[in-house]
């Protein structure tokens, strides 16, 4: 058995600080994935092919930085990468404000995309390690921030498309600022992080030692990253990415697609669709904030089949036929949406020694990632054949299948990718 180190002993201060950089980061990300499909197709007159083809090409480059980069990263680099992120959102939604071409708006999305692999993995590992009270309240506090920017996010957006004339444009240059606000925020901090995450190779090496003797010459910083094949070998991992996946590829439709069918299909305004939006951000937030008074949960197979049958639930609501289930749709989802990131976020912290957290955290991430390359491609090009409902009805069956595989339902299947992932390593 691997101890893990001792985390969450940062000060309340740096918490602070943390959540808040995770507020301005996620509310200004989240708004920006769900307009850009919308000014695509309003101001650019994209199709639903090509706009399903960049938000893929965002989540290629999401999962590329986040597999290839982040997953290697510990200690102070983690902070360079969240600083450099927030970076990226900058650039990307200035960019969209600016978007006169299709060029231009490819590359917003790529910088999005960038932003995204180097920061959400960071900003995981940090709440963990820098956070007093113990791994599983920092994560849960950090997962409540989440929801909260959530919520917010759409909120103020729906206030400056009310004042801007339901101006795209302007919304974007309104959270143009918001990552650039955060990364402030991170200079002014760092030296707090530094400081939480001062001794950690040490406490690594202490760690990995209980399994036998450590090479002394051997670089922590290699011991604290896994490959893909080895951390899917971990089958916790896997039950808790089976879980993510299965709300993951309801949430990437909703969002890629969620408006287009909402403001062309059932004649919902945007600036009503905004607050839809914000009420499922809502539903969510009351979830994780009931998670993190009750935390830590002892019943995790429950939350986990809520999780999976609440966004398999509200996706079947959504592609029926008129507004009134789209938006109770919307709503049941945000059940889904409210359990399932930090149930993984606490499974994951709770089963990972803490040499392979960061790893964890971003392979997690970047395989999740995944489906924004491949989903939004498909329902893309199936919307051009049978429109946005039609397309977004054959996401219900990978949901079906990844919660099946995650309630353990056809256990011989992970059995068998045990045997093929043992012979690959």
């Amino acid at each position: 058995m691997i101890a893990k180190s001792n985390t969450g002993s940062g000060t309340w201060k740096s918490t602070v600080s943390l959540l808040s950089v995770t507020f301005l980061t996620r509310s200004s990300q989240n708004v920006a994935l769900v307009t850009f499909p919308l000014l695509g197709a309003k101001l650019l007159s994209m199709r639903p092919g090509a706009i399903g083809l960049t938000v893929a090409g965002s989540g290629v480059i999401y999962s590329l930085v986040s597999l290839n980069l982040s997953s290697r990263l510990s200690g102070e680099a983690l902070i360079w990468a969240l600083a450099l992120g927030l970076a990226f959102f900058g650039v990307g939604y200035g960019l969209f404000a600016l978007a006169g071409t299709d060029v231009t708006y490819l590359l917003a999305a790529m910088a999005i995309g960038a932003g995204g692999g180097l920061s959400f993995p960071a900003l995981m590992t940090l709440a963990g390690k820098t956070g007093p009270g113990g791994v599983e309240r920092s994560v849960t506090r950090y997962t409540v921030s989440l929801s909260l920017s959530l919520l917010i996010g759409p909120l103020v957006e729906s206030a400056v498309l009310a004042l801007a004339g339901s101006s795209l444009r302007v919304a974007f240059w309104v959270f143009a600022p918001w990552p650039i606000v955060g990364l402030l925020a991170v200079a002014i901090t760092a030296p707090s992080w530094r400081r939480s995450l001062d001794g950690e190779p040490d406490s690594q090496v202490a760690a990995f030692q209980l399994d036998g003797p450590a090479d002394d010459t051997q670089d922590v910083r290699v011991l604290s990253y896994r490959g893909t094949f080895q951390q899917l070998r971990d089958h916790s991992f896997r039950t808790v990415l089976y879980s993510q996946l299965a709300f993951d590829v309801v949430f990437t439709s909703i969002v890629s697609f969620g408006a287009l069918l909402g403001v062309t299909q059932d004649k919902i305004g945007i600036k009503s669709f905004t607050l839809i939006i914000s009420a499922f951000y809502l539903v969510s937030f009351l979830i994780r904030l009931s998670i993190a008074v009750n935390s830590p949960i002892s019943n995790k197979a429950r939350l986990m089949k809520l999780s999976c049958g609440s966004s398999i639930l509200g996706l079947v609501l959504c592609v029926l036929h008129g507004s009134d289930y789209l938006i109770v749709g919307m709503l049941v989802c945000g059940v889904g949406h409210g359990i399932s990131y930090p149930l993984s976020l606490s499974l994951i912290a709770q089963d990972t020694p803490t040499e392979h957290l960061s790893s964890a955290n971003a392979h997690l991430t970047g395989i999740v990632k995944i489906t924004d390359i491949i989903l939004p491609a498909g329902v893309g090009f199936v919307a051009q054949s049978i429109g946005y409902r039609g397309a977004l009805s054959f996401v219900i069956i990978p949901a079906v299948l990844f919660s099946i595989l995650a309630l353990g339902l056809i256990g011989k299947v992970d059995k068998y990718l045990d045997i093929w992932l043992n012979r690959k390593i």
